[in-house]
């Protein structure tokens, strides 16, 4: 019964209905819901070992506010978790890293399928896509940690908005299939480092409150602006801005950020980067 509270209120993050520092009503949910303050309390718990809201001690929970350090914490994790998964299928005898490249391959087709549908399709297919890297790797702990992190990487994505998800092409997740059917671990790391260059950035401008005060700078700042269609070098949305659905469009790559992997990060040839999801 929790989990179904807990796809309504993620659902109602995700929508802007309840955005970012709203303060959640556990009696008037749990009453509009039709669950009891025990289930409602569960689901919310939930929610917060996914990161998705606050709560404080004798405080009422919250949709949590991402900072900006917090959203380039998640993105190093992911290179780690992702870059290490790409490295281990890339590095697997023939017979099995072809196995692995068809799931990739599949998992990019029904991508490509999304595309055409929604942009919250589109995001829900790119995160398939993800998993799929992590599950082929055969590392339950590896998968397990990356779906921890899913549903607050959802509603990041679900925040970039519409302008920003149009126009961006899935055609480069062929870039990292390639590197691991060639059998090369080194530059299917690599891939992963330069698809994930600027992701935090990107989502450091849209998502409501994670922007930075003018100058201030943390141990990750990029050097690099953000570029790539719909969006300009430094470009910050005019007027307040709230976490939107995702709308028909693509999500991609966003730009350059600084990577944690010992790998030289790969140019996107002004593309933005696959990260993402």
């Amino acid at each position: 019964m929790h989990q179904r509270v807990c796809e309504e209120l993620r659902g109602r993050m995700m929508s802007g209905s309840l955005p970012p520092g709203t303060r959640i009503p556990e009696a008037r949910l749990a009453d509009e819901l039709n669950v009891s303050r025990g289930t409602m309390r569960e689901a919310l718990r939930q929610l917060q070992r996914e990161w998705l809201i606050s709560w404080e001690p004798r405080r009422s929970p919250h949709v949590r506010r991402m900072t900006a350090p917090e959203i380039e914490d998640i993105y190093e994790v992911r290179e780690l978790l992702e870059g290490g998964a790409a490295r281990v299928l890339a590095g697997l005898k023939t017979r099995h890293r072809r196995r692995a490249v068809s799931a990739l391959r599949a998992a990019y087709a029904d991508l490509r399928e999304a595309e055409a549908v929604s942009g919250a399709a589109r995001i829900d297919a790119e995160l398939r896509f993800h998993q799929v890297i992590c599950a082929q790797s055969g590392n339950q702990l590896l998968l397990q940690m990356w779906q921890d992190l899913r549903p607050v990487i959802q509603l990041m994505l679900h925040c970039v908005p519409e302008p920003v998800l149009a126009g961006i092409s899935v055609e480069d997740h062929l870039e990292l299939i390639e590197a691991i059917e060639h059998g090369d671990p080194a530059e299917a790391a690599s891939v992963v480092a330069g698809h994930f260059s600027g992701g935090a950035t990107l989502l450091s401008t849209y998502v409501p409150g994670a922007a930075r005060a003018p100058g201030a700078l943390s141990s990750h700042q990029p050097t690099t602006p953000v570029s790539g269609p719909g969006t300009g070098a430094g470009h910050r949305p005019a007027g307040n801005t709230r976490c939107l659905p995702a709308a028909p469009g693509s999500w991609s790559r966003p730009g350059p950020r600084h990577s944690i992997s010992h790998e030289p990060s790969r140019s996107s040839s002004g593309r933005l980067p696959l990260s993402g999801p």
